[in-house]
Formats: structure tokens, sequence, C-alpha cells
């Protein structure tokens, strides 16, 4: 249904129904806003059912595409002009009192905090709360975001600020990875509040593991289905990208069959682009820059092609690229495939 009518009032009133019942987010990919239809007299009567405030609140913060844009942000206050663009996230109650202005998000970077019992791995997305008062000693066994100046610039580090005797030390929570002493011309520029979940910031996260036919797709993004855009295995639709796989290829499929997309293990997906693809290029940029960009790029995936629907398997973040035309990337999933999800779409023999 796509056409909803107020008596006595001319026009097609859906949009504006759905946004006085359930808010501003009615119709956002990922909502579950639910409504009932109702026969008076031959006419159907629309009613809402859950209320506005029912699902999770979301906040509008500030996303930066690196540490050091973040430090240099913080230097100049000019935020705004630093982003890469803003991102809704999904705050839990207590969350709901602090200024989003006092906040901020970057995708983790390398693996050297990947370690202990909240690990962070590359890709994941942080965060972050801007410390703008207090010494180094108030934030003692915190994760901190520093910024080292120097004669050739500055660099900054997500690190563990430990105190040992008199002086302070940056750990990091992979043991691999050496301590760095505390220096004077090292600044505390944030504090990481918590490593963020892909339900916090993906409103599609709660289809992961279900399965859409290809022409389902676009109204999760709140779009209707173009054959001659979706038909694609890469589908752009920013800030998103949607990919489109079919694991087993053979001879019967129009293009593809050369490519060797797979998975790993239950946390890695390697891709290969359209032959048309090379890192240089847009279609390359898009897929390659994703955590400078801000882009979110959603990953469907299907056996065979004779399996008329994909299974959704939620973000992946970009690790490593090789060749060109076509280009390989292997993709880490935010959320790694359940037993069942795997076992439907590994490989079969």
């Amino acid at each position: 249904m796509n056409v909803a009518t107020i008596p006595g009032q001319p026009g097609n009133a859906l949009h504006a129904l759905l946004r006085s019942w359930f808010g501003p987010s009615a119709g956002h990919p990922g909502t579950h806003h639910q409504v009932r239809l109702r026969n008076a007299d031959g006419n159907f009567v629309l009613e809402p059912v859950a209320a506005a405030g029912s699902e999770p609140e979301a906040t509008v913060i500030p996303l930066f595409p690196s540490y050091q844009v973040a430090c240099g942000a913080f230097g100049t206050k000019s935020w705004s002009e630093h982003t890469a663009r803003t991102m809704e996230v999904r705050v839990a109650t207590s969350e709901r009192s602090v200024d989003p202005s006092k906040r901020f998000i970057c995708f983790a970077r390398g693996d050297s905090m990947d370690g202990g019992a909240d690990p962070i791995k590359h890709g994941d997305p942080l965060l972050f709360e801007w410390v703008e008062r207090g010494s180094a000693r108030d934030y003692t066994g915190e994760r901190v975001l520093v910024e080292q100046s120097g004669p050739s610039g500055t660099a900054p580090a997500l690190k563990i600020l430990e105190r040992e005797g008199g002086s302070y030390q940056l750990v990091s929570a992979n043991p691999n990875v050496a301590p760095v002493r505390g220096e004077r011309n090292m600044s505390i520029v944030a504090r990481l509040v918590r490593r963020l979940e892909q339900a916090d910031i993906n409103p599609l996260a709660p289809h992961i593991g279900e399965v859409f036919k290809r022409q389902d797709v676009p109204s999760l993004f709140g779009l209707e289905h173009n054959p001659g855009n979706w038909q694609s295995g890469h589908v752009s639709i920013p800030p998103h990208v949607a990919l489109f796989v079919t694991l087993t290829k053979d001879g019967t499929m129009a293009w593809g069959a050369e490519y060797v997309d797979h998975f790993e293990d239950a946390e890695r997906f390697v891709w290969s682009s359209q032959t048309s693809t090379s890192p240089d290029g847009k279609k390359g940029r898009e897929i390659l820059d994703a955590l400078e960009t801000g882009t979110s790029i959603h990953l469907w995936a299907r056996q065979k092609k004779t399996d008329i629907a994909f299974t959704y398997c939620g973000l992946v973040v970009p690790i490593l690229h090789a060749g060109s035309k076509p280009m390989s990337v292997t993709f880490r999933l935010l959320t790694p495939l359940t037993s069942d999800v795997w076992s439907r779409l590994r490989s079969r023999t």
C-alpha cells in the first residue's frame, strides 16, 4: 500500500501520517513500526500499532575519517569542517542525557588494540568523547586517543593509559606491541566510550541471517526496485553499497563465472569485483575508501544461482585488496556468521 488519504484533505497523506505516529525515522532502513488495517463500511482504515519511542533512540554523531583528522578537528574546534559525514547511533537509556556534540565516531585502524577482554579489530566503529578538562590521572586505566607532536608533525594513537611509578605509559591491548613511554609532547584528545556493535549503527542488523529476493532489498533502504540498477552485483546507493554475490558459479550465468567469491571463515569474505573495476576507479575507491568516507557496505550472498533469495550478512569492512580489473578485496564481517548461516553458505562438494 502506498496511498492513504485523510477525509476532507486532498493528496496522498501516507508519509505525513507515518511520521506523525512514529516520528522522523518512520520508513528508514531497519525500522519496525507497525500499523493495522481495519475494514470500516467497505473502506480500509489505517491505525498505528507501535507508538513512537518503542525502538531505541538514535542520536546523530559526527564521523571522522581517521584518528588524525579527529585530533586536528579537536585542535581547531571546527569539527563540522572535518567530518566525513554523520552517523545515527542507537543509544542506551543511560546515554540519552549526554550531549552528542561532545562525542564522535572513528573506525579503528590496525591491530594494536586487538587483545584482552574487549578486543578492538580493524574496522570496528568506535564511540569517543572529547577530553576538554582534567589531567592524565583522571583517565588512568582508560583507552584514550593520544596525539603526539613532533618536528615532522603530529601522530595519533589509541592506547591504554597506565601509570607506573612516577611516569605514564601508553599500552596496547595486543601483547605483541611494546608500550610507549609518556612524553610532554603527548596530549589526550578523547577517551573511548565503547566499541559500537553493529546493531548500534546498522538499522538492518535485525535482518542478519534472513533471506531476501533481490527485488525486495531496495525497500529496506526506502527505495523502489529498478531492475536496471539492482541487477548488478555492486549497487551504489550513497552512503550505502549493496554487494550481491553467488558463491558457486556455473556456465549458465551471463557473467561472473570467472569470479571467485568465497568465505575464508565465518568472519572473512573474499570478493572479486567486476572486470571493469580497478583500485583507482570510482567503484573501486567506493569500496576501498569506505572507512574514510563512512560508506556502509552491505553483503548479500547465496550459494548458487538457482537459490532465488540472498542471505543478508550485514556490514563488511575492507581489510586488504589485490589486483585490478577485476580486483580482489578481503572483507571482515562486523558480525561473524552464525553456525547455521555458515553451513547454509559454505561451498558444497
